[in-house]
């Protein structure tokens, strides 16, 4: 049993190492939408235990979030879908995947993972416009080029 529990916590000790300051979150609730465990929380969410998203956040905030939770709770299968949420005046995106949380068998709450996907979002759109703007120089030039050609 000793173990047991020193692999326990030699896990959770490489989990914490790993994912610390990623952009990965990992919350648990109850059946009640309680929260009961986090990991890796911002800011916002380190004093959140044993209280529901929309006691701290807006109900238009928490409903959509909320829906997803209630839906697995409901049909007792994972979600996984893209949701956006305001954040301190930012939009985030969030990759959010719900599943069901059992114990011996009975559901007793769901369990969430959510990877902020604001800052790649952000630099894909950069990238995206940078390309953009390279295309249309390329091509300006190109048709400056094939002007001069057939001039010739």
């Amino acid at each position: 049993m000793k173990q047991v529990e020193q692999f326990l916590a030699q896990s959770s000790e490489y989990m914490d190492q790993a994912l610390s300051g990623s952009r990965v979150h990992i919350t648990c609730q109850d059946t009640d939408l309680r929260y009961i465990w986090l990991f890796n929380p911002d800011e916002k969410m380190k004093h959140v235990v044993g209280k529901k998203l929309s006691e701290f956040t807006t109900k238009e905030q928490a409903e959509p979030i909320d829906a997803l939770k209630r839906k697995v709770l409901k049909t007792g299968k994972p979600v996984q879908e893209i949701i956006k949420v305001e954040y301190a005046g930012v939009l985030r995106t969030y990759d959010m995947t719900v599943t069901p949380t059992y114990h011996e068998g009975k559901l007793i709450g769901v369990t969430t993972i959510s990877v902020d996907l604001t800052e790649l979002l952000r630099a894909q759109e950069e990238l995206h416009q940078a390309n953009a703007r390279l295309l249309g120089l390329l091509g300006d030039g190109v048709q400056r080029g094939q002007t001069v050609i057939r001039t010739l």
